[in-house]
């Protein structure tokens, strides 16, 4: 009971982006936020850890099926609404997702093909995904079917989380709006990582090759 209080204790209806002045953004597309119907809104900072936000998506699986969980994370100037994958993703229960079509973030590194990148790879590697339209098979499919993966081990902060979330947006939004804003942008708060842990990356590494 107490857990149950905890979780509902989280869905709270904050006060209106636009009262604030802030530019809004929507994951993965705004076209989807419109159609979605019985949305909650999830503070991310309201959150301990990494595991209390795994605990609260598998509460809404199995309790409140017919509710939709929104995050929203917040800096000086933006208000990001994000509706992540994880209800359909491998955690609960749809299914391996090829490595090809993943990008894996953790506090600083990136996986990427069971390779670890330097978080400051992002850019590149984000639009070489986004862009690649199954031309090479070591890269996404299609913006559609990537899906950027959140797995953090469970003793990182919230504020790790966002850090890398806003980071991520900031991003996205640069290379979407090269590409007249047709891209998506798919996020996974994954329990556990169906990556193998790859060897760590060799010294002085350098992703400059990637066009």
């Amino acid at each position: 009971m107490k857990t149950i209080i905890y979780f509902m204790i989280l869905i709270i209806t904050l006060s209106s982006c636009e009262k604030k002045g802030k530019s809004i953004f929507h994951y993965p597309t705004i076209q989807e936020f419109k159609n979605l119907k019985n949305k909650d809104t999830l503070s991310l900072n309201q959150f301990e850890n990494f595991k209390s936000i795994i605990d609260t998506l598998w509460y809404f699986k199995k309790h409140l099926k017919e509710k939709n969980p929104v995050f929203i994370i917040e800096n000086n100037d933006n208000c990001f609404y994000l509706k992540t994958v994880d209800l359909n993703s491998n955690c609960f229960g749809a299914g391996l997702i090829k490595f090809k079509n993943l990008i894996g973030i953790s506090k600083d590194s990136l996986i990427k093909q069971n390779k670890y990148y330097t978080i400051d790879s992002l850019s590149k590697i984000l639009k070489t995904d986004l862009s690649n339209n199954g031309i090479d098979n070591n890269f996404a499919d299609s913006p559609k079917k990537l899906i950027i993966r959140f797995s953090q081990p469970y003793r990182e902060s919230i504020k790790d989380l966002e850090s890398n979330l806003l980071l991520l947006f900031k991003t996205y939004n640069r290379i979407n709006k090269e590409y007249g804003d047709t891209l998506e942008l798919n996020i996974d708060f994954e329990e556990l990582s169906i990556m193998k842990p790859p060897p760590p990356p060799p010294i002085g590494f350098d992703y400059e090759n990637i066009e």
